[in-house]
């Protein structure tokens, strides 16, 4: 996430100027910002005073008449004027904003797509946003610029194209080569760099399409790069054996790959881990820059770390060390040898694991198998031996049943007469009954009580209720 958003104004109703540059159209311009209270860019506009704290930049009266406002950039590294233009390419149309910076007294300018060309890229919207790290990096260009004079830069994955315009408009570099995989950032990085064509000077300037490859033909020494940079491009972990290469092929022997970025969930860290089996140096650090670790702060998650990576000449070093780097690179060789080594062990050792499971539970599947059988066998038999045993006769003795509380005192189930019981029936033929007889009011009714039998509504019919005595 970026800290600030880009503020580009809406058009008021006054009539605004309308002109062409480089194939865009001005369609609005930037209101003014407040400065920070504490917060100083080290590359200021040209003839802007700094803002006391917590009040308006103050511009003069040039800038005034131009009717330009300047801002802090997003990481508040640079300051900066925001336009709204539309963008026209062929068949391809678009909004923009067109983002002037101002860098040790030249003025940078490049594209942001909004909608339409330029916004329909390969790995999201990574190409089109302007990362801390790009922002260090243009600072870190700016901050040395004498040693890109007289240098051949290779800029990789070049994205919006600040610090490769950078290295171009404000120092005396040989030539400067943008390049991106992405087409449509290749077309946005075109129409910036015709932005700044009349401010670079005798710097060659190029845009072009560069896919990364991890293997490759070799670039003759004279078209190799003294310097090659790069903000931002390891957060892809698949691409960096592939940038690694590309870097380790471009560059010339002497010369160095200078990235910046930031450490996205330890993707850094395991870039700089690849990158000591290919180069020679490899020197980390986020102590490069007090501007840098003001502004953004080194506890962030976005602080940029800067990477140098190097591919040294063979007579740039002492015997002696270059026999340790020698030695260095056969240690990391035989540490890769042996990790690969533990890797095929511990696949190896998986699958003796996985077989011995899947055996183990075959065998069990048999076991409960054989167990199954066995029980089968075992109640076949038992039932043949049940159906050969003689049949033991059957007792025709009457079952005799158990006597109520009521019964033994002489009184009815729900103790509001007194009653007698006696059995009666009970023959082959003939069902059982329970006599029972009542006392009511000095006569006796005598009712039988089915013991056996089935009724048409089960048991109630077979039984006397509360409500039955009560009634009587």
């Amino acid at each position: 996430k970026q800290p600030t958003a880009e503020r580009a104004a809406t058009p008021s109703d006054a009539a605004i100027p309308m002109c062409m540059f480089g194939g865009s159209e001005t369609i609005g311009g930037s209101t003014g910002s407040r400065a920070t209270s504490g917060s100083s860019s080290p590359c200021c506009a040209v003839g802007q005073v700094p803002a006391a704290p917590g009040g308006p930049a103050i511009e003069d009266s040039a800038e005034v008449a131009r009717g330009r406002a300047w801002e802090k950039s997003d990481w508040g590294l640079f300051k900066r004027h925001v336009e709204t233009v539309r963008r026209s390419d062929g068949d391809k149309s678009g909004t923009c904003r067109s983002l002037t910076y101002s860098c040790a007294g030249k003025e940078v300018t490049f594209l942001k797509p909004v909608d339409g060309a330029g916004t329909n890229l390969m790995h999201g919207d990574f190409a089109r946003k302007l990362s801390p790290s790009e922002e260090a990096m243009t600072l870190y260009v700016l901050k040395h610029r004498r040693f890109f004079d007289r240098r051949r830069v290779l800029v990789l994955g070049a994205g919006l194209g600040l610090c490769g315009l950078t290295v171009a408009v404000c120092t005396e570099a040989t030539c400067v080569h943008l390049t991106d995989g992405d087409p449509e950032v290749v077309g946005t990085l075109a129409a910036s760099a015709q932005l700044n064509v009349d401010a670079v000077g005798e710097t060659e300037m190029t845009v072009r399409q560069l896919f990364w490859s991890e293997t490759g033909e070799q670039i003759p020494d004279h078209e190799r790069y003294d310097v090659v940079i790069a903000a931002d491009v390891v957060y892809l972990e698949e691409f960096h054996a592939a940038l690694l290469g590309t870097a380790s092929r471009s560059v010339r022997p002497g010369g160095f790959f200078l990235l910046i970025a930031s450490k996205r969930n330890g993707s850094l860290d395991r870039f700089v881990t690849l990158a000591r089996t290919t180069f020679t140096s490899t020197q980390v650090s986020d102590d490069y820059d007090a501007d840098v670790t003001k502004a953004i702060g080194r506890s962030s998650k976005c602080f940029p770390i800067m990477v140098r990576l190097a591919i040294m000449e063979a007579g740039e070093l002492p015997e002696s060390v270059a026999k340790w780097c020698a030695e260095t690179r056969e240690k990391q060789q035989e540490l890769q040898r042996r990790e690969e080594k533990q890797r095929r062990r511990e696949e190896r050792q998986r699958s003796r694991q996985r077989k011995l499971n899947a055996a183990m539970a075959e065998s069990r599947q048999t076991r409960l198998e054989e167990a199954r059988r066995r029980a089968e066998e075992e109640a076949a038999s038992a039932a043949l031996a049940a159906a050969s045993a003689p049949v033991a006769p059957e007792s025709t003795k009457p079952r005799q049943p158990t006597l109520s509380h009521a019964e033994l005192a002489g009184r009815s189930d729900w103790d509001l007469f007194a009653r007698q019981c006696a059995l009666s029936g009970g023959g082959d033929d003939e069902n059982t009954y329970k006599e029972m007889t009542f006392d009511c009011d000095g006569k006796d009714i005598t009712i039988k009580k089915p013991l056996t039998g089935d009724f048409f509504h089960g048991d109630f019919a077979r039984k006397v209720s509360p409500s039955e005595e009560v009634l009587a």
